[in-house]
């Protein structure tokens, strides 16, 4: 049975794939050879977003991507090769999706030809999640990266000050050494000379000391740059992924809010927890139609995690979007709401089409 295409795959796994297989340059190239050298000079979340739907159908950019794709992680997918079920890809995913080679091992499972929709999302959530772990690491970097650059920049300072003290010296043991030609039997003109040359001494043991710290430092910047290239691809996954357009929303919102005529909520408290910020009013006006009460927390990102549990202890009902929240924010709701006896709905994403299909579901 012949693996599946990029095109083939469910069109939800494309900003993944894009964004956590191939690097930004590799994608540039491909875009280049496929034609598109204008679009290859883009903005990155342009080339993101116009990637993505250029992968919704066979054509020569698709294509390449595939190739690429293929060509970079055949390693990985030949180790699936042999697996006759469903079952055993996912359990292969499981038991070694912490190592390094998680992007080849993710091309491999998605493309294989048994994957089905069910285990795809799995492992999409699963990889989501290894995203959100990869900018933490990636925030750490950046600031020990700033603490390095600051060390540097102190050393190389406590350089010139070394330089200009040791010019001074210098001339003052010149002028010593004309003193001490002009009155040889001055034995305090002596004793100067030889206080500035062990000084002079002493200066230079600092200064080869603090040139081999400097040596030593540029080489954990030159590491520290190197995880961040790295790291850099993973965040420019998460920032693109956030980079939606709006247009295709608006469309959808008048048709969306319109289902919800039929339904109640009777007024009761609904808090939703994360979701995108440019859709909250939109999700407002999707609970006001449903005839609930409309509450709103980021999930502890700019607002109080204090202020969330109070939050989540009034409402009647919690909505939990799962591709906008910390993993720590989503068990906190889960315990709460079981301890309360209150009612929990997990959103896959936090657009307006998929929230108002959850409440139509709930209340039908």
């Amino acid at each position: 049975m012949a693996r599946k295409k990029i095109w083939e795959i469910d069109s939800r796994f494309f900003c993944s794939i894009s964004g956590s297989c191939l690097a930004l340059s590799q994608i540039r190239r491909i875009l280049k050879d496929s034609g598109l050298v204008k679009l290859s000079r883009e903005t990155e979340p342009l080339i993101h977003t116009q990637v993505i739907m250029g992968l919704k159908c066979d054509n020569k950019l698709s294509r390449n991507i595939n190739k690429a794709l293929d060509m970079k992680y055949r390693e990985e997918i030949q180790q699936l090769e042999d697996f006759t079920q469903c079952n055993e890809i996912y359990d292969y995913w499981q038991k070694n999706s912490d190592k390094e080679k998680v992007r080849g091992l993710y091309w491999a499972a998605l493309s294989h030809p048994l994957t089905d929709l069910e285990t795809a999302d799995l492992i999409g959530d699963e990889m989501h999640m290894i995203i959100h772990g990869s900018l933490e690491k990636y925030l750490l970097a950046a600031d020990e990266n700033r603490k390095l650059k600051e060390d540097i920049r102190r050393s190389r300072t406590r350089e010139r000050e070394i330089k200009e003290e040791r010019r001074i010296l210098n001339e003052n043991l010149k002028q010593a050494e004309m003193k001490l030609q002009q009155n040889s039997k001055s034995k305090e003109a002596t004793n100067t000379i030889n206080m500035e040359k062990n000084r002079e001494k002493q200066l230079q043991a600092i200064n080869v000391h603090l040139q081999s710290e400097m040596t030593k430092m540029e080489n954990e910047l030159r590491d520290f740059r190197e995880k961040f290239e790295l790291l850099e691809q993973e965040n420019y996954r998460i920032s693109c992924q956030l980079a939606c357009p709006k247009n295709d929303y608006e469309e959808q919102i008048t048709s969306l809010i319109n289902e919800a005529d039929e339904r109640e909520l009777d007024n009761k408290k609904v808090l939703l927890v994360g979701g995108r910020k440019a859709l909250k009013e939109h999700c407002r006006n999707v609970i006001c139609r449903f005839g609930g009460s409309f509450q709103h927390h980021d999930g502890g990102v700019e607002q109080s995690k204090k202020q969330l549990c109070s939050c989540a202890r009034q409402a009647d009902i919690v909505i939990c979007a799962l591709d906008c929240i910390s993993h720590n924010a989503c068990l906190n709701m889960k315990k709460i709401c079981r301890n309360e006896g209150k009612r929990i709905i997990y959103l896959r994403n936090s657009g307006v089409e998929s929230l108002n299909r959850e409440l139509l579901g709930q209340l039908s």
